[in-house]
């Protein structure tokens, strides 16, 4: 009286009733059965290195006559979303199982696929290495280098070293160097796994006294506040305006100072380096004195 029937394949299927096995047919319903959609994805780029923004794409093959509802992915760290096309960032190393879930109108026909191991997140290697001495710094050359190569990160390793001096290793560990001329040599390390992935590390080998500047006008007025401010390279600073000016002398890296004499006054910055070397720079400063003075004839 009340059949069951499973439909195992996808079509337009006519069900007749009729009184008797070879009666007339009394009534008849139309079933649809749909294709279960398939659900296939594409990761944009599946592999890379972390920070790894990967773009997904919903490719699946939906029949026109379902109505997807809704979307939900799973990127296999913990991560979710919703949407056709979302991109997320894989921040941390390994290789994550990626599903889909389709929701349709129609409870029998939604679906989840699973994709295992879809994207490759390679990790970063961290390049690092210490100098002797520690920093590279001199006063006057030459100064002799070395470095000790502390770098991690899944192996095998390569190594790239430029020591800003015309010469280039491929190994762990490269000789020392000497530098004889003063100027800034910039000693670079790139590290590189074995999933393409490099770190680069850059520490400057520096010879040579610091060398200072600032910035103030030519022309000051008499007594007015003047703006001072070093520049150049970073130590301890000392400042000397002359025994005209206040403050006559300062040691902070910038300052606002007042000349209370008119004419030429000298202003000396002195800047000494961690390491002990020395730079200084003057510059002379040309200060008014506005005159309102009068005369009067006859002057009773």
């Amino acid at each position: 009286q009340n059949p069951q029937n499973i439909f195992t394949s996808p079509g337009i299927y006519t069900v007749e009733f009729k009184n008797t096995p070879n009666g007339q047919v009394t009534g008849s319903v139309t079933i649809t059965v749909f294709p279960k959609p398939d659900v296939v994805i594409a990761a944009v780029p599946a592999s890379g290195c972390v920070p790894l923004n990967v773009n997904f794409q919903n490719n699946s093959v939906v029949d026109p006559g379902i109505q997807v509802t809704g979307q939900s992915w799973v990127f296999g760290n913990g991560g979710s979303a919703t949407g056709p096309n979302p991109s997320y960032v894989y921040n941390s190393a390994g290789l994550f199982t990626v599903s889909l879930e389709l929701t349709t109108n129609y409870p029998s026909c939604n679906v989840t696929e699973v994709f295992p191991d879809l994207v490759n997140a390679a990790p970063i290697p961290v390049a690092a290495f210490t100098t002797q001495p520690a920093p590279p710094v001199a006063c006057n050359p030459p100064l002799t280098v070395s470095v000790t190569n502390t770098s991690t990160g899944t192996g095998p390793l390569t190594y790239n070293w430029n020591f800003g001096n015309g010469n280039i290793y491929n190994i762990p560990d490269p000789p020392a160097q000497t530098y004889s001329q003063s100027g800034t040599y910039p000693i670079q390390l790139t590290v590189t796994n074995a999933g393409g992935c490099s770190a680069t590390k850059t520490t400057n080998v520096t010879i040579g006294n610091p060398v200072p500047d600032f910035n103030v006008p030519d022309t000051v007025c008499l007594g007015k506040d003047i703006f001072f401010q070093a520049q150049g390279p970073a130590g301890l600073y000392q400042w000397n305006f002359g025994p005209n000016a206040t403050p006559a002398t300062s040691n902070l890296f910038s300052l606002n100072a007042a000349f209370n004499a008119g004419g030429n006054q000298q202003v000396t910055l002195t800047v000494t380096t961690p390491a002990g070397c020395t730079g200084s720079v003057t510059k002379t400063i040309f200060v008014e004195v506005a005159d309102a003075s009068f005369t009067m004839n006859p002057a009773y």
